[in-house]
């Protein structure tokens, strides 16, 4: 009999687990958390370049004038498809002098290697076009104006003297242009795509020299999300 009378008792709290466990079955397809789709569009972008001789002069030799460049973006939609982009970074410009290049006036000597190389703080603004809506499963077009502002220079030089070798190096270079803005056009499907940059501005001083150094860069560049899943 208590028997009977304990499991009449316990008999509805099972049934209340029951319903409550039914009615609180997880559907993760169900999830659409805001931060899941804004985090896409959150960007990390790694460009690696080359420098390209755009005049008959030679005044670098492209093999060692390298372009590296570390970059956030953050990507605003504006209508299905399309974005403002908007990022700040860091970039590095390596130019491997020539034998032209005396008439950048560095310096009269002759070395057997000479390098420019130049760290500047950067930021962009541009527009983005994708033809799906996911960054991450997309081919995609897009075109930035960049601002750089330098924030070191030098300028390096090794040979041998006497039968001595040497390796010099100048910095905080006053030849140089601390503001210089640029265009870029790049092109690519998911993380990865191709770049074409030409700067719009001097990077030698006009009053030391009116000659200037390419202003062309080709390269290659990573696109990954800074939070999220590839």
């Amino acid at each position: 009999m208590k028997a009977k009378i304990l499991f009449l008792l316990i008999l509805p709290v099972f049934s209340i687990a029951q319903d409550y466990v039914v009615d609180e079955t997880f559907e993760p397809n169900d999830y659409s958390g805001r931060f899941g789709e804004m985090s896409p569009n959150n960007r990390i972008i790694y460009s690696w370049g080359m420098n390209i001789n755009n005049t008959e002069s030679k005044l670098i030799k492209e093999a060692g004038s390298n372009y590296f460049d570390f970059r956030y973006q953050y990507n605003v939609p504006i209508v299905k498809k399309m974005y403002f982009t908007l990022g700040f970074g860091y970039n590095l410009n390596v130019f491997n002098l020539g034998n032209d290049s005396n008439s950048l006036y560095i310096d009269s000597l002759f070395h057997e290697k000479r390098k420019l190389r130049f760290q500047n703080i950067t930021s962009n603004v541009g527009l983005r076009f994708q033809t799906k809506k996911s960054p991450n499963d997309s081919w995609y077009l897009e075109f930035n104006f960049s601002n750089e502002y330098l924030v070191r220079s030098n300028y390096v030089t090794w040979g041998e003297l006497d039968g001595m070798k040497y390796k010099n190096k100048l910095s905080k270079l006053t030849i140089v242009d601390k503001y210089q803005y640029a265009f870029e056009i790049r092109s690519g499907f998911k993380n990865i795509s191709l770049f074409s940059r030409y700067r719009l501005s001097n990077l030698i001083s006009r009053s030391i020299s009116d000659v200037d150094l390419p202003n062309l860069t080709f390269g290659l560049q990573i696109d990954i999300p800074a939070s999220g899943d590839i």
